[in-house]
């Protein structure tokens, strides 16, 4: 009885697999010789509308300098550990292109 499961549930698992096989091989084969979608040729020429996009910034890299500084100063105030703050500045600096 055990056994006739156990080859049950294998031809399933076989059967399960060939049917993906078979619909890879569809995929494949549709893929080489069906027609071809285009959908991002007319990208350039197409007729966009005229939109402007305003981001209210002042001076980013200041603002990010200072609020930097700030995040620095409270990392500081919690853990009270010069060295990591110290890691994090220079971390900062030479993803910035610091030295």
């Amino acid at each position: 009885m055990l056994i006739a499961a156990l080859k049950l549930s294998l031809y399933a698992v076989i059967l399960l697999i060939s049917i993906y096989a078979a619909r890879h091989f569809w995929f494949t084969f549709n893929r080489l010789f069906g027609p071809q979608r285009h959908p991002y040729v007319d990208i350039d020429t197409a007729s966009w509308p005229r939109v402007t996009v305003v981001i209210p910034a002042h001076n980013p890299w200041r603002n990010a300098a200072a609020k930097s500084a700030k995040q620095d100063a409270r990392i500081s105030a919690e853990l009270n550990c010069k060295h990591i703050v110290q890691l994090v500045s220079h971390i900062r600096n030479v993803r910035q292109g610091g030295d």
